[in-house]
């Protein structure tokens, strides 16, 4: 007699738990290392408005790493914090973001490009 399979339910749970664990560890490092917003430095992008959130670099975006291991997905080196204006600006394409060594990824510095301005940083 063939067992039956786990119910997706718990399948699921699992899944669920163990992205929440590593979002968790990957957000207090982040806050540890950016505290409020880690591109106020660019002050060509204006002051810093609203809460501070969690935010993914450009390269690691959560569409571009679905199915990957929790722990990947969610790493310190490919996030940071950006308080809700910055972000917003972020996911809107109106600058870009990229680390200047990608091995270290956000633990270095990061290049802050806007095009519109013609203006580039390193934060």
């Amino acid at each position: 007699m063939i067992p039956k399979p786990e119910p997706l339910k718990t399948v699921r749970a699992r899944k669920k738990r163990l992205e929440a664990k590593a979002l968790q560890k990957a957000r207090a490092e982040c806050v540890s290392r950016d505290f409020y917003c880690r591109v106020s430095a660019a002050t060509f992008l204006g002051p810093c408005s609203g809460p501070s959130e969690f935010a993914h670099l450009p390269s690691h975006r959560r569409s571009k790493t679905r199915g990957q291991a929790p722990e990947d997905r969610h790493d310190s080196r490919y996030a940071m914090m950006a308080c809700k204006l910055h972000h917003v600006l972020l996911d809107t394409h109106r600058y870009s973001l990229e680390a200047v060594h990608p091995t270290v990824g956000a633990w270095g510095p990061l290049r802050v490009t806007s095009a519109a301005l013609g203006l580039s940083t390193d934060i």
